[in-house]
Order: structure tokens, then sequence, then C-alpha cells
């Protein structure tokens, strides 16, 4: 995943959403391998584990790392005999401000979060030659009194959905302010792409989207 446009050096709490098949994920090793090639391990599943997905976040300190360059997510399968696929992931460099604005555009309408359910925003693209860049950037600022209820996810024209966020259940703040980095390249831009919000537990209301915006590249 290209990331550009970004002063300076990683956050540390460098976030990494991943979603991935597997029909034995106990074979997998995770790592996050920054543009100097340095590895940092996400998760040693446990051999014994039978799961069939890892739908997950994981926090690192990447404040060592120039943000900007080629991140890639590294998936070890150390088991013969099972095939499975990595169906997206992203990274949220969310203590760090883009530097410079790129193609962006923006909805700013207020959008209700549905309790245990799905709210969605869209932002309608025109104009735009080609395919998205490898180093999209979505940017969110959204409510909810029990963040730690939502899964935030960039619905691409085609219908194809990538994971933003699956913000830990324990999470007890109020708002999302932060910046993703996906890896649409095989989208192309033109048309309409939704930010959805699904919250997956009952009895917090209230919460809203305040904005959200899609980037591409910068200037």
């Amino acid at each position: 995943m290209q990331v550009s446009g970004i002063a300076g050096n990683a956050p540390a709490d460098l976030r990494v959403a991943v979603d991935i098949k597997h029909p034995n994920r106990g074979d997998l090793i995770l790592r996050l391998v920054a543009p100097d090639g340095t590895a940092y391990l996400l998760e040693d599943i446990p051999n014994a584990d039978t799961g069939d997905d890892v739908f997950a976040s994981y926090e690192v300190n990447g404040s060592a790392e120039k943000a900007n360059g080629s991140w890639r997510l590294r998936v070890s399968d150390t088991v013969a005999g099972n095939a499975g696929t990595i169906d997206g992931w992203s990274l949220s460099l969310a203590s760090v401000p883009a530097a410079v604005p790129g193609t962006r555009f923006e909805n700013t309408d207020d959008v209700p979060t549905v309790d245990n359910g799905i709210a969605e925003s869209t932002v309608s693209i025109t104009g735009v030659a080609g395919a998205v860049p490898a180093g999209l950037r979505v940017g969110v600022t959204l409510r909810h009194p029990q963040r730690g209820d939502l899964v935030l996810h960039l619905v691409a024209p085609d219908g194809t959905v990538y994971l933003l966020e699956d913000v830990p259940d324990g999470d007890a703040g109020d708002h999302v302010r932060t910046t993703y980095w996906v890896d649409a390249s095989a989208e192309t831009a033109n048309g309409s792409w939704a930010l959805q919000a699904r919250d997956t537990v009952s009895g917090n209301s209230g919460g809203v989207i305040d904005a959200w915006s899609i980037q591409f590249g910068a200037e």
C-alpha cells in the first residue's frame, strides 16, 4: 500500500485493520512491513484456533518509521494444505494529519448511526480518469457514545467492501477522527462510494457521521 503526502514519521498508534478468509486461521502469522523493510508482528495465531476468518484491528508503534512509502501486509501460512484469501486491509494514521491536499471529494451532511444497524453516507465521484490509486485516503469524522460498537467499511461503486476499522469492543471513546489508507487500485474511480458504519451492539443511540472524504493522492 503506497502512502504519500504525510509529513514526518508514522504515529505511535498506527492501526492496521485486516480482513482475511482462511479455513484454518491457526496456520497464520500476520506482520506489517514498513517501507524500510522492518517487520512488525501483528499476531501469531495459536495453532489450535480453527476459525475460518481474521477480522481484526491491531495497533503498532510505527513512530520509528517514515510515514511515506510502500507498506505491506505479510501473511505467513505455516502449515501445508489450506489456502486462503486476503480480502482487504487498511492503515490508520490517526495521529498524523495530511500534509498536502490532493483531489478530494467529501460529504459533510450529518447521517445518524443506527443502533445495532447500518448507516451509510455516500460521495459521488466524477471527472477522475482511470482507476483509483493504491494509496486511497479516506478521512472519517464520526461521533458515537461507544465507538467500540462500530465497524467501518468503505464500499466501492461496484459493491466491493473494504474494511477500514473494526474498533475494539472495549474502546469507550465517543468519536472517530481518523484517516485510513486503502488499496482500492482494482476499482474505477468514478461512481458512488459509501462510508458504512455498522453498529454491532444494541443500547447506544445518538451517533452521527459528521463528515467523511475520499482523497486521491497528493497534488
